[in-house]
């Protein structure tokens, strides 16, 4: 049991890495994909560490600490394991909700600023000109 949440933080750890590797050598890189690393490394590696020891000594204090190491292991895989659910989840089901129509990344930045601007803006541009048509509810029945 110690060694499976063990190698889990280890892989949350390792899942860290992944952003800084891809962008290693992008010259647009601000070292945001740094900060993950950071936390795991003084959240996740240590939790890990101690787990690991726990299993593999199976006795004594070891296991002490292991116990409290896999109850803190416990609660951050369930709150990564949220993130990832509502990172996949809320868009979709706040467009659907709020917006009225399915995820599409331009659609829901295009209302949201005609929205602020009270104002809704054309789904296409076609034609020369460009312009913005007046929000539904400031329009009036004729």
């Amino acid at each position: 049991m110690f060694a499976a949440a063990a190698a889990i933080m280890f892989s949350l750890w390792a899942w860290s890495l992944v952003p800084p590797i891809e962008n290693w050598g992008n010259p647009n890189e601000d070292g945001f994909s740094y900060v993950g690393v950071f936390y795991a490394t003084i959240i996740c590696l240590p939790v890990g560490l101690y787990l690991l020891v726990g299993a593999i000594a199976a006795h004594g204090q070891y296991v002490r600490r292991a116990r409290n190491a896999f109850f803190i292991a416990a609660g951050i895989t369930i709150l990564v394991v949220a993130f990832l659910i509502f990172q996949h989840i809320a868009p979709t089901a706040m467009a659907e909700k709020f917006l009225g129509f399915k995820s599409d990344c331009d659609l829901i930045a295009r209302t949201f600023w005609a929205d602020i601007a009270d104002v809704r803006l054309p789904t296409s541009r076609r034609g020369s000109s460009f312009q913005a048509e007046p929000h539904p509810s400031d329009r009036r029945n004729l």
